[in-house]
């Protein structure tokens, strides 16, 4: 990741949540994927998908990956 944030200039990246999940990211200590969440059978308050998404991640093999967004301009930047 810092390979890609250096080669286009990239100095602030986002992920978007509710503001009910905040403990539960200081608790486990970072930001998990829907896989590791899975794995280790937390329970997330308000997830930041819906079954559709989680399923589509997983058909895609991207259930280990955490999404960020790289621009201020994404649709749920204030």
């Amino acid at each position: 990741m810092i390979t890609i944030l250096e080669k286009y200039k990239i100095n602030t990246v986002w992920h978007f949540t509710d503001k009910s999940n905040l403990d539960l990211i200081r608790k486990h200590k970072g930001l998990l994927s829907l896989g590791e969440i899975e794995r280790r059978g937390i329970n997330i308050l308000v997830s930041g998908g819906n079954d559709w998404s989680h399923n589509a991640d997983r058909k895609r093999g991207l259930q280990d990956y955490v999404h960020l967004a790289f621009i201020c301009e994404h649709p749920m930047h204030l």
